[in-house]
């Protein structure tokens, strides 16, 4: 007996072209892109590279870089070939924006001292020199074995949870601004047993918490820790911070105070309530997840603003209310810019969560897509309809939101529902700008802008 076997050999498969770049936030045209083929695969090995960067640069390197001389959207290609000649390509679309302004106001601040001392590249003048003195309700401390630097052995600490805070109130022009706050733990692990959960205080910025819970020890151990906060407005040239204990004494080392005082204009937007406010719909969600953006909440003419999106995955937008369908399981960070010329207004950062993802037989023009409740009329002014498309969707909740997210009021779909829709009336709110949300028995929740006259 004998067996024989036939079929065709293969001694050579084709590459697979792979690439990806850094940094992979906001890329600008003051800084290098740094491209690299290292996911690219072969069975054998591939012999060359040849790279086309949209502004028609190329290469042949396996890992450039390249700079791009304005901003703008470029389509980018890696072509690899192995040594059998058989080759593959891949593209991607790349975002390049015109760098952000420097900042023309700084201000660095050393904590309970009369000294001026460098830091993270800065000059902390202390805090006993300026005038008006900017702090209250607070003890000078100093420790000498905190730190090996001196912006951390000196400090301002509060007296007693009883009696508030430290309180900082600093005298700035008017702007937008990048507050950033530096920290040390002083006794719990100097002089003190070293133990989470002894020292807690939050951070308060014009009037928001912008920290919560702060624990040094457990967060940096007897190691500085920094804290930053984007996009802090200041209209009344003061800028107020807060450093309010929950447990043991608040403490703080330095303040780094730094921004634009030329924006007037933008400030001036963004504290009237009309600065675009990001909001994606929905946040979660099996996939393949087609989320609608809207870049301005407030339905009033915006000027002169651009839009960019990145979707985290290489696919960019430069529409004010995009929609992307996101395939792939997983948490996706969308970072949105918002511009009005060359100054940024607003940077934003989403996290969309994708649950299991089934792609097979997905169909982009029929799969999905279309809301699913209709609203209307909007504008309102005495009530507003909430009607599912379909007769078999359910209404299991609706709830009425304010333009920052606090939650006005909850209906009972069953005391507002009127024949083939629900019915709220909305003559008892203040005209302004409302999210309207909706939940479905089958748990699928949509969001809406409503505007009330």
């Amino acid at each position: 007996s004998a067996i024989g076997v036939e079929g065709q050999f293969i001694d050579n498969l084709n590459p697979v072209a792979s690439l990806s770049y850094s940094p992979t936030g906001l890329l600008s045209t003051d800084v290098a892109a740094n491209f690299s083929s290292s996911g690219s695969t072969d069975d054998k090995s591939i012999v060359s590279y040849a790279w086309t960067f949209g502004d028609g640069a190329t290469s042949t390197e396996a890992n450039p870089s390249h700079m791009y001389a304005t901003a703008g959207t470029y389509t980018v290609s890696l072509t690899v070939t192995d040594a059998e000649g058989l080759s593959d390509v891949e593209t991607i679309q790349l975002e390049v924006f015109e760098p952000s302004p420097e900042y023309d106001f700084s201000l660095h601040i050393n904590a309970g001292s009369s000294q001026t001392v460098s830091y993270d590249g800065k000059e902390f003048v202390g805090d006993e020199t300026i005038n008006p003195i900017p702090y209250a309700n607070a003890r000078k401390d100093y420790q000498p074995l905190a730190s090996s630097n001196e912006l951390f052995r000196s400090a301002r600490s509060s007296t007693s949870i009883s009696t508030g805070g430290i309180v900082y109130t600093i005298d700035v022009p008017n702007g937008v601004y990048k507050v950033s706050t530096y920290h040390i733990e002083q006794h719990f692990g100097i002089v003190g047993p070293g133990v989470s959960g002894a020292r807690r205080f939050n951070i308060r910025v014009e009037g928001e918490n912008r920290q919560t819970g702060v624990d040094l020890y457990a967060t940096g151990q007897n190691n500085p820790v920094k804290f930053e906060f984007e996009n802090i407005i200041v209209l009344d040239g003061k800028l107020n911070l807060e450093i309010n204990p929950t447990l043991s004494r608040s403490i703080i080392s330095g303040i780094s105070i730094e921004g634009f005082v030329s924006l007037g204009e933008a400030a001036l937007r963004v504290e009237s309530g009309s600065i675009p406010t990001i909001l994606a719909s929905p946040m979660e969600g099996d996939g393949p997840l087609k989320v609608d953006f809207m870049g301005d909440l407030t339905g009033v003419d915006q000027g002169n603003l651009t839009y960019s999106y990145d979707f985290g995955n290489g696919t960019t937008s430069t529409e004010k209310n995009p929609s992307h369908v996101f395939m792939s399981s997983g948490t996706h960070d969308v970072k949105i810019t918002v511009k009005d010329g060359k100054n940024i207004i607003t940077q934003e950062k989403l996290t969309i969560l994708v649950n299991k993802s089934n792609e097979t037989g997905f169909n982009s023009e029929s799969g999905f897509g279309k809301t699913s409740i209709n609203m209307y009329p909007n504008p309102a002014s005495s009530f507003v309809n909430l009607q599912p498309t379909d007769s078999s969707i359910k209404i299991a909740e609706i709830g009425i939101f304010d333009i920052r997210g606090r939650l006005i009021q909850k209906y009972e779909p069953g005391m507002v529902e009127n024949g083939n829709k629900y019915t709220i009336k909305v003559d008892d709110l203040a005209a302004g700008v409302y999210l309207v949300t909706t939940t479905t028995e089958s748990g699928a929740t949509q969001m809406h802008r409503l505007i009330v006259e």
